[in-house]
């Protein structure tokens, strides 16, 4: 799977120092989750060819999706979180806004 953003882009989302690599397996691994992700939600493919191929609008949608799914990952651990307030966090609604944007309707 080709994904539209690098371990890089992903790092300068989270504000990691590009020399800093403590945390490079652990944003690699949520790079290929949130990958797998888009996939099955969007229903569309990174490694498409011909008539189902990405367009660039498309592949710079997937790109922005992926980049703030992994920047939850990182930030929250967790899917959800409770605060001391009772609060409950989910899911930025911004991906599922994005991923409504690219996603192949279905019957």
């Amino acid at each position: 799977m080709a994904l539209p953003i690098t371990l890089n882009d992903a790092k300068a989302q989270c504000r990691i120092p590009l020399a800093d690599t403590a945390e490079d397996a652990l944003l690699q691994s949520y790079l290929v989750v949130a990958g797998a992700m888009f996939e099955q939600l969007s229903k569309r493919s990174f490694d498409a060819t011909g008539d189902e191929e990405l367009t660039a609008n498309e592949l710079a949608i997937a790109g922005q999706w992926l980049l703030l799914m992994v920047a939850h990952f990182y930030e929250t651990r967790q899917p959800v979180i409770t605060d001391v307030r009772a609060v409950t966090v989910e899911v930025p609604k911004t991906l599922d806004f994005l991923m409504d944007l690219i996603r192949v309707p279905t019957l």
